[in-house]
């Protein structure tokens, strides 16, 4: 693939007028409200997998340590 097809691979070629205006295209896009939701909607996601990781490490520890008091 020609990298000139991309402008966001080669952005340190590009002149400061045509990184401005593709900054001012993603500042935009990202005032936009089906953007807005689906950034929530992935903030939210990663949290609740955070969380239950957590949880899960917590309950896991548990687990042993349990096993390990009945061993001795």
């Amino acid at each position: 693939m020609d990298e000139a097809l991309d402008p966001y691979r080669i952005t340190d070629k590009l002149e400061d007028v045509l990184l401005g205006v593709m900054v001012s295209r993603l500042e935009a896009r990202g005032k936009h409200w089906f953007f807005q939701k689906v950034l929530r909607d992935y903030v939210a996601l990663g949290q609740c997998a955070t969380r239950s990781l957590r949880q899960w490490r917590v309950f896991r520890r548990e687990q042993l340590l349990h096993l390990y008091c009945k061993a001795t």
